[in-house]
C-alpha cells in the first residue's frame, strides 16, 4: 500500500470532487504541524525569529526604513518607465497597474526579489526551502468607485502564504493603505471569524458587511498600515486583508510572492500570466 505524503495529499485535494473537504483537513493539518514546529523554533533569539513569531501571532511584522528615500524614488521612476515600455505585461485589475515578474526586466527590482534575509524568513516560516516565485511591481492609482487593491477583502489562500510588501511611496489614509485583520491567519480565528461572518471554512472572499461582523467583537483587530516610503511589511496573506480603496493620488509598491521551491513551476506561473520575461 503506497504511503500518502502531505504533498500527494495536497495534489489529491486540488483535483478531487471532494476538494472542499480535503482542503479543510489539509488546512487543519498544516496549522497543527506549523504550531508544533514554530513553538520549538521560537526559542531561538534572532532577528528572523522575531519577525516569524510576530507573523505567527498576529499575521504580520514590520521592518522600518528597509530602504532609503532615494532608492524609493529610483524604484518609482523605474516603475513608471516599465509601465510605458512594456504595456503588454500590464495586468488590468480594478484599475491597478500591475507587472508580475518585474525582477526579470529590472536589475534594481531583482535585488529586492532575491534578498537572502527575506528568503530565510520565508523558508523558516514555511518550514521548507522557499524562494521568490516572482515580484509584482504595482502602481495603484485613484479611480472613481475603486474597490482597492486586490478587489476587496480576501485571503490569498486558506493555507499560510508568505509575502513581503515594500512601500515605495508614503502611504496615508487617502492613498490606499494595506489593511489586515490581525490573528486571522490563526486556525482558531479562521473558525470563529468565518462563523461570525456566516462564511464557509474554506471561503476566501469577504464583503464589507462580513468584515464588520468579524470586527464587531474587537474593532482593534483592524490594522491599517500608514507608513512612509521604505517601510517593509512581512505578512501571512492567509489573513483577511485588502488595499483600502484609494481616495486620491496613487501608491507605488513592490510585492515578493514566496513559495516553497517544489511549488514554483509552470502551473503556478501560468496563473499570473502575462509574466514579464527577460
Amino acid at each position: 500500500m503506497p504511503i500518502i505524503t502531505l504533498d500527494s495529499f495536497r495534489k489529491k485535494a486540488s483535483t478531487s470532487a471532494h476538494s472542499y473537504y480535503l482542503n479543510t483537513i489539509l488546512t487543519t493539518i498544516d496549522h497543527l504541524r506549523s504550531n508544533k514546529y514554530i513553538n520549538a523554533f521560537a526559542q531561538k533569539k534572532t532577528e528572523s525569529t522575531f519577525h516569524i513569531n510576530q507573523i505567527r501571532k498576529q499575521g504580520y511584522s514590520i521592518i522600518h526604513d528597509f530602504i532609503n528615500i532615494e532608492l524609493c524614488q529610483e524604484y518609482r521612476h523605474e516603475l513608471d518607465i516599465i509601465l510605458k515600455k512594456y504595456p503588454e505585461y500590464i495586468h488590468k485589475n480594478n484599475d491597478d497597474q500591475r507587472v508580475y515578474g518585474a525582477e526579470n526586466i529590472s536589475a534594481n527590482i531583482k535585488l529586492f526579489s532575491s534578498n537572502s534575509f527575506l528568503q530565510k524568513i520565508a523558508s523558516d516560516y514555511n518550514q521548507t526551502e522557499t524562494r521568490t516565485a516572482f515580484t509584482l511591481a504595482a502602481k495603484l492609482p485613484y479611480s472613481l468607485g475603486n474597490m482597492g487593491s486586490g478587489g476587496g477583502w480576501h485571503r490569498d489562500s486558506c493555507i499560510k502564504q508568505f509575502k513581503a510588501i515594500l512601500y515605495l511611496s508614503d502611504v496615508t489614509e487617502k492613498n490606499g493603505p494595506f489593511q489586515l485583520i490581525s490573528h486571522s491567519n490563526n486556525l482558531k480565528y479562521k473558525l470563529l471569524d468565518n462563523k461570525q461572518a456566516n462564511q464557509p471554512y474554506m471561503g476566501y472572499r469577504y464583503t464589507n458587511i462580513q468584515v464588520e461582523k468579524i470586527l464587531s467583537k474587537n474593532p482593534n483587530r483592524l490594522i491599517t498600515f500608514f507608513a512612509p516610503a521604505g517601510t517593509l511589511i512581512l505578512v501571512d496573506t492567509s489573513c483577511i486583508h485588502r488595499g483600502k480603496p484609494i481616495e486620491e493620488n496613487n501608491r507605488y509598491a513592490l510585492f515578493n510572492y514566496y513559495y516553497p521551491i517544489n511549488k514554483i513551476n509552470a502551473s503556478l506561473l501560468n496563473q499570473f500570466l502575462p509574466l514579464a520575461q527577460k
